[in-house]
C-alpha cells in the first residue's frame, strides 16, 4: 500500500513539474531555462506543499478546497504587491515618474518564475490529498 502511495506522489510530481515547465515554455519562451529559478522553484513548491497542506488543514480545520482557494488568492495578492512595489521603485524612486496605469500584472505573472511555482504548489496540494 505504501508503494502505491509513493508511486502516486511520484506520478503527480512528474505531471506537476512537466505542466509547470510546459507553461513556462508556452507563455514565456525567452525565459525557458535561462534561470535556475524556473527549474528549482517548482520542485520546492511541490514538496513544500506536499508536506505543509495536511499541517495547514489540521491547524486551521479548513476543507482542502478552501485551503486551495485561499492559497490562490494569497498568490494573486502577492503578485500584485510585488509588481506595484517593483513599479514604485523603478518609476517613482529612480525616475521621478508616475506609475503607469497598466502594468500588465497577469502577463508578468505568466513570465515570472512564480507561475511554475504556483502550478507545482497546487500539484503538491493534490498529491498531499492522496498521501
Amino acid at each position: 500500500m505504501k508503494a502505491k502511495k509513493t508511486l502516486w506522489v511520484t506520478f503527480l510530481f512528474i505531471v506537476s513539474y512537466a505542466l509547470s515547465q510546459l507553461a513556462v515554455y508556452l507563455w514565456s519562451r525567452d525565459n525557458f531555462f535561462t534561470s535556475p529559478m524556473y527549474i528549482l522553484l517548482p520542485i520546492v513548491g511541490f514538496f513544500g506543499f506536499l508536506f505543509l497542506t495536511p499541517i495547514i488543514q489540521e491547524y486551521t480545520k479548513l476543507d482542502f478546497y478552501v485551503v486551495l482557494a485561499l492559497f490562490l488568492v494569497v498568490c494573486a495578492i502577492a503578485q500584485c504587491l510585488v509588481v506595484y512595489i517593483y513599479a514604485y521603485q523603478i518609476y517613482t524612486v529612480l525616475n521621478n515618474m508616475a506609475i503607469p496605469k497598466e502594468l500588465g500584472i497577469f502577463k508578468q505573472f505568466l513570465q515570472s518564475a512564480f507561475f511554475p511555482f504556483v502550478v507545482s504548489c497546487v500539484g503538491g496540494m493534490f498529491a498531499s490529498k492522496k498521501k
